[in-house]
């Protein structure tokens, strides 16, 4: 209606909130699929061929900043799924922890803008 403020609706609540109901069941959720590590890396070395080397160029390089929670939960095995994943495409990564890891890291004398 005009002269009414806009309204942000969340998911379903837009429904509820239209007064509208479904007239289809939920068709339930969606399959998950487990895709073997070396099928993800064969699929990446073959793009990065017909992309990039098929035609003499260089594939870029991936460099991950990951900002986590000072108190945030990260795995050893992610932090090294994490290494290989960078380490695949050339490129780096790093860590930074709450507030004061984002202050120490725009302070820092390596960084380069």
């Amino acid at each position: 209606k005009r002269g009414l403020p806009p309204q942000i609706f969340d998911g379903g609540d837009f429904v509820r909130r239209m007064g509208l109901s479904y007239k289809t069941n939920h068709p339930g959720h969606k399959p998950t699929y487990h895709i073997e590590e070396r099928d993800v890396v064969r699929y990446f070395k073959d793009l990065t061929k017909v992309l990039y080397k098929d035609k003499n160029g260089t594939p870029p390089s991936i460099n991950v900043v990951l900002f986590l929670a000072g108190d945030e939960k990260f795995s050893e095995s992610n932090e090294d799924r994490l290494k290989d994943y960078t380490r695949f495409f050339g490129g780096k990564f790093r860590i930074i922890r709450g507030l004061d890891g984002i202050k120490a890291a725009s302070s820092s004398k390596d960084t380069k803008n």
